[in-house]
């Protein structure tokens, strides 16, 4: 009932449909990325604000909120309501949405989406979804708009007062007018592949090479293209025939598309045996005559005899790195980077 004899009052404001409407452009926005600047500003009565450009969908931001704090101006009561259009266009040929129009006249015309009375003295937000479903919700001292794309053309968004005969120092009191994305619960990652030589590793070779890229809790990506997922602190894990060949930790933010650039360690391993020359040392059944192997990343199995003796133990090798293997009463092994002097092929 309220806001029908407002209507009443004002009869220049339609209730549905098209609406006319009058105003200075304050100020022109053209937010084109999803997740974009919070943008800050000033408005005073009757003055518009006009946003041209909406970003389109992404899965970070789902729409924007605008947050209206009145003026510290010792008001009581709803003095003033917020307007939100959209497919706001200019009803003049001599006018437009762009930049051009700051600090001008304007008039315009466009569907009215929300018309709120505003609380005298704590602020207000309007939350306007990008989508036809969405998460998007209102609450005490918020509203929550149509969805509005950005092939709508233009938004306007404008206070007025509600009632008659209000102090000047209340109708030239600016509101103060936060513009910011509402994200979503998830934020990006794009993980890029690199080899030991700096050189920029493609999906497809990380395929031919045998390796794959794993992300903890989350499952296998592709490199170099960008997954969504909720925030927290990952492990980047390049695998291959399930060993560990080379790992990078990474934090993701939400609204944010974080890069994370993993670098490959050199291609081989070594395994060096510090065993007496009697003893007969096999790697995945074959003999080696040498103290010291390059191997690639892989499991293996270790057996070395002596006499009656055997001893058989597996060695998960990880690229990059130098193993050593020990004999006394069984197999020890440790292991560290590896050097640089190439080694004979098992």
């Amino acid at each position: 009932i309220f806001t029908l004899l407002i209507l009443l009052l004002y009869p220049g404001i339609a209730a549905f449909g098209q609406n006319a409407f009058d105003g200075e452009v304050r100020e022109v926005l053209t937010l084109q990325e999803p997740v974009f600047e919070t943008q800050n500003l000033s408005l005073r009565i009757g003055q518009l604000l006009l946003i041209n450009q909406l970003p389109e969908h992404s899965q970070l931001s789902e729409g924007m909120e605008i947050i209206l704090s009145p003026p510290n101006t010792g008001s009581s009561g709803s003095s003033f309501a917020v307007y939100v259009f959209r497919q706001v266009r200019a009803r003049l040929p001599e006018h437009s949405t762009d930049s051009s129009m700051i600090g001008q006249s304007g008039s315009y015309q466009g569907e009215r989406i929300l018309f709120e009375p505003l609380p005298g003295r704590s602020t207000f937000s309007v939350r306007i979804p990008f989508l036809a479903e969405h998460s998007v919700r209102g609450g005490i001292d918020s509203r929550v708009t149509s969805p509005v794309s950005n092939d709508s053309t233009a938004v306007a968004i404008t206070i007025l007062p509600i009632m008659k005969g209000l102090p000047d120092y209340l109708l030239n009191a600016p509101f103060s007018i936060t513009v910011k994305p509402i994200l979503t619960q998830v934020g990006g990652l794009n993980v890029a592949v690199r080899s030991h030589t700096e050189q920029t590793v493609s999906a497809d070779e990380l395929q031919a090479m045998g390796l794959t890229v794993e992300l903890d809790r989350f499952g296998s990506i592709e490199a170099d293209e960008t997954v969504y997922i909720r925030p927290g602190i990952y492990q980047v894990l390049i695998k291959r025939q399930g060993v560990l060949y080379a790992s990078s930790q990474v934090a993701v933010e939400r609204g944010i598309v974080q890069s994370s650039v993993i670098n490959l360690p050199k291609p081989e391993s070594q395994i060096k045996f510090e065993i007496p020359d009697s003893v007969r040392i096999r790697v995945n059944d074959r003999d080696i005559d040498n103290r010291s192997i390059s191997v690639p990343p892989g499991n293996y199995v270790i057996e070395l005899e002596l006499d009656s003796f055997r001893s058989r133990q597996e060695l998960a090798v990880q690229a990059g790195r130098e193993y050593t293997v020990q004999f006394s009463l069984g197999i020890n092994f440790s292991s560290k980077e590896a050097s640089e002097e190439p080694e004979q092929q098992p």
